[in-house]
């Protein structure tokens, strides 16, 4: 596979798709075109971050001023603050993340220190766990893993451990409750605020709270992945190659995962979960340089590309087959918004040998 001509068909075809969409906040397309999300949808930071990697790849100012729009949009929800919860990381990373790294743009780096600190806030000390969504004060996701490069950016730029040491402690959680000795992930865990005790596994958006929601995996591969970079820590690496072999034993050979691998119904698919994985992946590469994982990365990708993509404009999304929340009835085999992102970041880094994260 070419991947440098993969992602210029891919640029084609969203500059297509941005003189439509416009500076809005697609999420699902579900009959050929993206639905939009109300303002605080936490995955309103995914269409501006693949803007973003377009521009990089083209340099068309489309491509740049369009995520700048959109990141300009989101500072209603800091004046709002109330609809802010712990995916201000999703958000702010791939808007004034990545505006910031390229254009050392001072609003966009105010926009990060905010939001660290409302991450930040929403540690419980006893629990050691970032408190997931609000009106409820007891739960952690391991989605969360993902949003810690928002703690670890802002230790580095104002110098202060405190984001380090939050950042940690809810690795060292995840390890503890998340993760099980064979490398199978669950999504949430339900803690006692006051005391900070465990109190066991919840399914979520997986099939049970002892199955094998795959999503989660991705999230675990890649989080941990990443904050073995910023840490050095070896357990956060062994923890995400643990993962990522079970990740890949589950798989069948077309190698897009089911949307849980421990369901009744596991014929359905999540291929987000393929495209979030394969970053994992290609980041334990980067750092243990065993070519299995940079293979395995691959065949994400490649399965992606032969079983669920879309590079002409028959369609807006590019990966279709992927699942939001089976349980809760909620987009089963569309395309959603963070699968295109995390396909389109894959190839970019396999088209770029010497990538740095985008954020």
């Amino acid at each position: 596979m070419n991947y440098t001509e993969l992602l210029a068909k891919i640029v084609n075809k969203e500059k297509e798709n941005v003189k439509k969409i416009g500076a809005e906040f697609p999420y699902n397309d579900v009959d050929g075109e993206y639905k939009n999300a109300h303002l605080s949808w936490w995955t309103n930071g995914f269409y501006p971050g693949l803007l973003w990697i377009c521009y990089m790849a083209s340099n068309e100012r489309i491509f740049k001023n369009t995520a700048i729009e959109i990141e300009e949009k989101f500072d209603k929800l800091i004046e709002e603050y109330i609809n802010l919860d712990h995916d201000v990381g999703f958000m702010w990373l791939l808007t004034s993340g990545i505006h910031n790294k390229i254009d050392k743009n001072e609003r966009s780096r105010q926009r990060l220190l905010h939001m660290a600190n409302i991450l930040a806030g929403r540690f419980n000390i006893k629990g050691n766990f970032i408190q997931a969504w609000n009106g409820t004060e007891n739960l952690a996701i391991i989605d969360c893993m993902m949003n810690l490069q928002l703690l670890f950016w802002a230790t580095k730029e104002t110098k202060q451990a405190k984001y380090y040491h939050i950042a940690v402690a809810y690795c060292d959680t995840v390890l503890k409750y998340f993760i099980d000795d064979d490398g199978a992930v669950r999504h949430i865990c339900e803690f006692d605020a006051k005391t900070g005790e465990y109190i066991g596994a919840l399914g979520g958006q997986g099939f049970a709270p002892n199955s094998s929601w795959s999503r989660g995996a991705g999230w675990a591969i890649y989080g941990m992945a990443m904050a073995y970079e910023q840490t050095n820590e070896k357990r956060y690496l062994d923890a995400a190659c643990k993962v990522a072999k079970f990740f890949v034993s589950q798989l069948g050979d077309d190698y897009v995962p089911a949307w849980d691998f421990r369901a009744d119904n596991a014929y359905i698919k999540d291929a987000s979960a393929g495209a979030i994985a394969a970053n994992g992946f290609l980041e334990i590469y980067k750092f243990n340089k065993d070519e299995w994982y940079k293979k395995q990365a691959e065949k994400l990708i490649n399965g992606i590309i032969e079983q669920c993509s879309c590079f002409d404009n028959s369609r807006q999304a590019i990966v279709t087959k992927c699942t939001a929340n089976l349980p809760g009835n909620d987009d089963i085999e569309v395309g959603l918004i963070y699968g295109d992102y995390y396909f389109v970041e894959a190839v970019y880094k396999l088209a770029n040998e010497n990538y740095e994260l985008l954020w």
